[in-house]
């Protein structure tokens, strides 16, 4: 996947892991990954064509274009998010933990502009560490389970001391609508 143009943009744990520093060996239940609404048909066809699909629909906005696929690659499962542009960033859509039907997260200007890493000879690309803080705020603030929400918080922290010491506390906030 590391080869594709447009680039898939990986968020969630394995962007964190890789940014920080991390092993990447450390089990993962699934690779997220973000892309821009207009690149999403060519993107999830190459996919396709790598055998790693078939993409189910898991969110679809109100014309039934999809928001959130499913796959998998393997045993891992692969969810692929669809960014849609926003004054000021994007916004990504999510199933709502919980009661709430699903959220809207907006998400940095930045988000697709941080520079690739480099990993035995590929390009890996992620989202930007700003992104990545703001989604794990955002899991953080909508978490049932005080487990999980501690994770989180945790994770927030090395990010956040990792690049964006610079940062507040408002700024690392997250926009949360439901939907």
């Amino acid at each position: 996947m590391a080869g594709l143009t447009p680039p898939l943009f990986i968020m969630g744990g394995v962007a964190e892991d890789l940014l920080l520093g991390d092993e990447l060996d450390r089990p993962h239940k699934d690779l997220d990954l973000l892309a821009r609404r207009g690149e999403l048909e060519g993107l999830t066809a190459k996919l396709e064509a790598m055998r790693l699909g078939p993409l189910q629909v898991v969110l679809a906005d109100a014309a039934g274009g999809p928001l959130m696929l499913r796959g998998h690659a393997g045993s891992l499962e692969l969810e692929i998010y669809v960014a849609l542009p926003e004054p000021g960033g994007f916004s990504v859509e999510v199933p709502a933990q919980g009661p709430a039907g699903r959220l809207r997260i907006f998400q940095p200007a930045d988000t697709f502009d941080y520079p690739a890493t480099l990993l035995d000879g590929y390009s890996i690309h992620t989202v930007s560490p700003l992104a990545l803080a703001q989604m794990r705020a955002a899991s953080a603030q909508t978490r049932y389970v005080a487990e999980k929400q501690a994770r989180d918080l945790a994770m927030l922290a090395r990010l956040r001391a990792a690049f964006l010491s610079a940062y507040d506390d408002e700024q690392l906030q997250p926009r949360i609508e439901p939907v």
